[in-house]
């Protein structure tokens, strides 16, 4: 908690430097929602452009845990990519957002790097090709799914490469 306020110390100067407000402090709670100061888990900055508001939300330890845009400054309407991290700040999750609805390709990785899954969102449902690897890179299982839900073949693979499942 103790990080937390010397975070906080930097961010407000930073956001006391704005000449126009367009530079703010928000924060967060554990599920990276904006909450108020009381209920505050991280502390992040938020930045005006001329499409909206760029976020970027810190741990204890200054590390970025999330970059996203937000429709406002309030952090309430998620409207663009978002980048998650781990407390390492290593990216684990990424995608983007329509109206607080995931769209588009997400995609997950392993700590080493490498590409854990990816799945297509349409309207925050399912829709689409989906993969998933093992950490040595080679391909897990592959299908597809419409409308939330498995559709057609899918495939799974032993760590070796080999078809396991049809």
């Amino acid at each position: 908690m103790r990080h937390l306020f010397s975070v906080l110390a930097i961010l407000v100067s930073l956001a006391a430097n704005g000449q126009k407000k367009d530079t703010l402090v928000r924060y967060f709670d554990s599920q990276l929602e904006p909450v108020n100061k009381k209920n505050a888990v991280f502390v992040g900055v938020v930045v005006k452009d001329a499409f909206g508001w760029n976020a970027l939300v810190y741990n204890d330890s200054m590390k970025v845990i999330m970059r996203g845009k937000y429709t406002a400054e309030d952090c309430k309407l998620k409207n663009g990519w978002f980048i998650y991290y781990n407390r390492k700040g290593e990216r684990y999750l990424a995608g983007k957002y329509e109206e607080n609805k995931r769209t588009d390709i997400w995609q997950s990785w392993f700590p080493s790097g490498r590409v854990k899954d990816s799945v297509y969102f349409v309207n925050d449902l399912v829709e689409g090709p989906a993969k998933r690897y093992f950490e040595n890179g080679l391909l897990e299982s592959a299908g597809a799914y419409k409308a939330g839900m498995p559709d057609g073949e899918w495939i799974w693979h032993h760590e070796n490469g080999q078809i396991a499942t049809r």
